[in-house]
């Protein structure tokens, strides 16, 4: 048949498709004509047929191309064409047998009144693929040889076994054969054919009805040419608009043959050979695609040419040809949907649901089980919501970590699932705002639009929503949002905090009149434990630990009562995730054989969050000498120290109430005997940040410097801030606080404090709530120094009596300008302890003057490497006078005038040696202070001693 006079010829044949392929072939083989040959020119110049069949048939993530690639490496082909004759040695074995069966099958097949000359083509690649040579199998491992095989002679062959489009006498198109949507899409098309004044239905009309199908594949397809900005509605009236031959409508149009162009019924019968090679029982709207694109005809290409927007029709079907390679047996992997990277992060839930790739969420009452009555009810809210017809959009507020993506997460997958029928149809298109700056936010907005206007199936998440309203163009930015929700061009949930909802929506009613707002509160322990006993399950499997219940329960105990500036489940979620990744890291890195989670796990990952000592966490506090550390920072203050060390004992050992502080301390006395020292070294051995938090309320003295406690009012500047005392405790539930000079504050400023001290709570302007009751709050105050005194110089030494007296005294203080009581009753009620700071004496003096000595000569050694030597006689001078004077000044200087003797006796005399031996000094390794006291007598001390400085170094020593 192709060797007549021993020479290759192509005579015999009638299909040009054919004998183009057999030619390119023959005369661009390197050497002999293999059947890879033939193959490689079938995908140059096949047609959608043998393309779609050959997609269908390549491994999962392989395309066409890659084929063509493996082909031009082991078998290059000539750089020009060779035009001289080909017998048959110029053939390899395979290619030889090829074309005898070929040319046979050929021939019966031409008998038979199936045969279309279109088939020809594909019986060739059909023999090609049965007699491929060794050196094709080894290197198309991408391409399912026996699957391709067995598709095309099922559409070779296999024609007559496909329904008829036409069944019965009255010619009636049987909708037996379309799936539901690619009927309704075929209603569709009819109706625009009518509407449109035609008096048949053309393949125009049934590309218009496959781009309306909401989310549908021509739809993404088209989607995806258009220029950045332009809607597909306006491709959708301009299609109209080109197509309209009358003004007049046709009436009697109706799904039969006699009403159907001979071009749509070439694309009906092309889509229903598609739908046979796809292996799929109905003939849906990708298949109606399919078979539009495959019979284009040149007036449907000129009609594409006269729409204002140009679509790639080529390009539309590789597209195409790639979706082909997700289809399988009736299920389509549809695209997900993303807005473009330049205007905000985005995914498709409800695509990564179908995908079983969305990411683990918590899981909300799965298997039936209702984890939570307020997550139930939250979801049952939304449902209802989004399927009202009008103002069905939703606003879902809540604290941090509650569980508010999650639980959109979870509705996308119960959609994707068919579980909430009403959403089944709905796209779910989490968008990510959180990250959005205010001078871009109008410009995002309007993109944002423009990206998902005409797409009504897609629900939008906007996570986030408040940043597009912390803005100077607020009002603008709402205006676009509301003619965009009146006018019904999407349908969206907003997801932002409790404090977002009241700082910036709370006031704007006719915005809100569009939504539902859904607050979704904390769930329980009891729901709490029910959802990590789930995440337990997860994290088991996932790091191939056991984790029994008791470890779950310390975990939500510990986060409960520790981890107070975070919420439910999010905080107990982490504790466990991090204590699986503790032991994971223990048995990776150090060789540990772990093989459970510990409770000891847990409360060292608790330790880790919170900054907390280990003992704190399990309720046994260690045998620490707090009265010997502490004495350590505070001299002379033996009782005041000893009653701290205890209270800081209990709080370590987590014996405090909940309901309350973990202490409240006022902390009375003289000046300079210690107060504020013990308050920072409280602060070293409880807080977590090791910092004091300090307030002076002396800069409290107006009503309304309370704004200072709790943040001023909305619409001052500085709102958004809020309170800086609920920022400090939700940065360290573990902080101490000093309030200095309380005594000078303003009698409103204290009314916060006393529900504080009451019940561990507190609220700022904004709303936000802070926990304090692992804090410990200290006073400070100077009111009844007179009465401690007094009692101390007459000899009282009670600490309890003294403590009484100066209670009273407190009762008494009024404030300077107002003339009102400082402190109630109740407020001094709620003070735990009154530690009473007693006057100091010649032996904490001496003491406190060793500590600031010491302290002087280590700065000196660190930093200027020179060693002070100061006789032991100049610090008991020191501490005799400052006594003295402590004593005549009625005990009000206290030991701040050791320091400042201290500083002068030696710093100053240094300074003035060195001024006059300059070089001396910088030579010197040492320098020692050499004292003479005055002439002994009653007022030795009211005189000071004669200093004199002496430069030590290596070879000398000068004065």
């Amino acid at each position: 048949m192709f060797f007549p006079k021993g020479v290759f010829t192509t005579q015999s044949l009638s299909d040009l498709q054919t004998i183009m392929v057999l030619q390119d072939a023959v005369e661009y083989a390197r050497e002999n004509v293999c059947p890879s040959d033939v193959l490689r020119t079938i995908l140059t110049k096949g047609e959608g047929k043998i393309h779609t069949i050959l997609t269908q048939s390549l491994e999962p993530g392989a395309s066409l191309e890659d084929i063509h690639t493996i082909i031009d490496i082991y078998n290059p082909v000539r750089a020009e064409r060779n035009h001289a004759p080909r017998i048959p040695s110029d053939f390899s074995h395979e290619m030889q047998v090829i074309l005898e069966k070929f040319g046979t099958e050929l021939t019966e097949l031409q008998e038979t009144v199936e045969y279309q000359p279109e088939a020809t083509t594909l019986l060739l690649m059909l023999c090609v693929l049965t007699h491929l040579d060794t050196k094709d199998r080894e290197n198309m491992t991408i391409l399912q040889v026996t699957n391709c095989i067995t598709l095309l002679q099922e559409h070779i062959y296999g024609a007559h076994h496909i329904l008829a489009l036409f069944p019965s006498p009255s010619g009636y198109l049987t909708t037996a054969i379309f799936s539901k949507n690619g009927w309704k899409s075929l209603q569709t098309a009819i109706a625009y054919a009518s509407l449109l004044g035609y008096a048949f239905l053309m393949p125009e009309h049934c590309f218009l009805s496959l781009l309306e199908e909401e989310d549908g594949i021509t739809q993404r397809l088209v989607h995806a040419q258009l220029p950045p900005g332009v809607p597909l509605e306006n491709l959708i009236q301009s299609i109209k608009e080109s197509l309209r031959s009358s003004r007049h409508e046709v009436t009697s149009l109706i799904l039969t043959k006699e009403h159907m162009h001979e071009e749509t019924l070439a694309l009906f019968e092309a889509a229903q050979r598609a739908m046979s090679t796809w292996q799929q029982k109905t003939i849906d709207t990708s298949h109606l695609l399919h078979g539009l694109l495959e019979t284009m005809s040149l007036r449907l290409i000129s009609f594409f040419r006269t729409i204002s927007i140009q679509i790639d029709l080529p390009k539309m079907r590789r597209h195409l040809e790639y979706h082909i390679q997700d289809m399988r047996a009736d299920v389509w992997h549809e695209s997900p949907f993303h807005l473009p990277t330049t205007i905000l992060p985005s995914e498709d839930l409800t695509y990564l649901a179908q995908m079983q790739s969305l990411p683990d969420t918590i899981p909300l009452g799965e298997n039936g089980q209702v984890l939570s009555d307020t997550t139930r009810y939250a979801r049952e809210e939304i449902v209802q919501a989004l399927y009202r017809r009008e103002n069905n959009h939703v606003l879902i507020t809540g604290e941090y970590g509650v569980g508010k993506t999650t639980l959109i997460r979870d509705l996308a997958k119960r959609a994707a699932t068919g579980k909430i029928l009403s959403l089944r149809q709905r796209r779910f298109i989490w968008i990510d705002c959180r990250d959005l700056s205010p001078q871009e936010s109008q410009k995002k907005l309007t993109q944002l639009l423009t990206a998902v206007h005409g797409h009504k199936n897609l629900l939008i998440c906007l996570d986030g929503l408040g940043a597009f309203f912390r803005t100077e163009m607020k009002q603008e930015n709402m205006l676009l949002l509301r003619r965009a929700l009146r006018e019904h061009q999407l349908q969206f949930i907003g997801i932002l905090s409790n404090r977002e909802f009241e700082e910036l929506l709370s006031s704007e009613y006719e915005f809100l009149e569009f939504f539902t707002r859904v607050f979704v509160a904390e769930p329980g322990e009891e729901a709490t434990l029910e959802i990590l006993k789930l995440v337990s399950t997860k994290l088991e499997q996932e790091y191939h630990m056991q984790i029994d219940e008791r470890v779950i329960e310390r975990a939500l105990m510990l986060s409960t009562n520790y981890i107070l500036s975070e919420r439910h489940p999010n905080k107990s979620i982490k504790v466990l995730h991090r204590a699986c990744e503790l032991v994971d890291y223990a048995r990776t890195v150090h060789g540990k054989s772990e093989t459970a989670l510990r409770i000891e796990d847990i409360i060292h990952v608790v330790a880790q969050i919170t900054g907390l000592p280990k003992e704190t966490l399990t309720g046994i506090a260690k045998k620490a000498n707090y009265e010997q550390d502490l004495t350590k920072f505070v001299i002379g203050q033996d009782e005041a120290v000893k009653t701290v060390a205890m209270e800081l004992r209990r709080i370590k050992a987590g014996w405090t109430d909940s309901s309350k502080p973990a202490s409240v301390l006022l902390f009375a006395g003289l000046t300079g005997v210690g107060k504020t020292e013990l308050a920072k070294a409280l602060a070293q051995f409880y807080s977590s940040s090791k910092r004091l938090q300090t307030y002076t309320m002396a800069n409290f003295t107006e009503p309304h410097s309370v704004s200072g406690i709790i943040g001023v009012p909305p619409g001052y500047v500085g709102y958004d801030q809020g309170g800086r005392l609920i920022n400090d405790l939700n940065a360290d539930s573990h902080c101490v606080f000093l309030l200095d000079e309380a005594e000078k504050a303003h009698p409103e400023v204290w009314k916060p404090f006393l529900n504080l001290f009451d019940e561990a709570w507190i609220t700022d302007t904004r709303g936000t709530k802070a926990y304090a009751d692992k804090a410990i709050f200290i006073l400070t105050s100077n009111a009844g120094s007179e009465i401690i005194a007094q009692m101390w110089l007459s000899g009282e030494r009670d600490a309890n009596k003294i403590a009484a007296q100066v209670k009273k005294a407190l009762t008494k203080i009024r404030h300077e300008r107002s003339d009102q009581p400082v402190f109630s009753p109740e407020f001094i009620a709620r003070i735990r302890h009154v530690i009473i700071f007693r006057p100091l004496d010649l032996e904490a003096m001496e003491a406190i003057c060793r500590k600031h000595l010491t302290k002087m000569q280590q700065a000196w050694k660190q930093k200027r490497e020179k060693t002070l030597i100061v006789p032991d006689t100049l610090v008991k001078y020191i501490a005799e006078h400052s006594h003295r004077t402590n004593q005549r000044s009625g005990n009000k200087e206290g030991g701040r005038i050791v320091e400042r003797l201290l500083s002068q006796l030696v710093e100053d005399s240094i300074q003035h040696g060195q001024m006059e031996n300059e070089a001396d000094y910088q030579t010197a390794i040492s320098i020692e202070i050499q004292c003479e006291l005055p002439p002994n007598s009653p007022d030795i001390y009211d005189k000071l001693p004669l200093i004199r400085v002496v430069f030590h170094n290596h070879s000398r020593s000068k004065q």
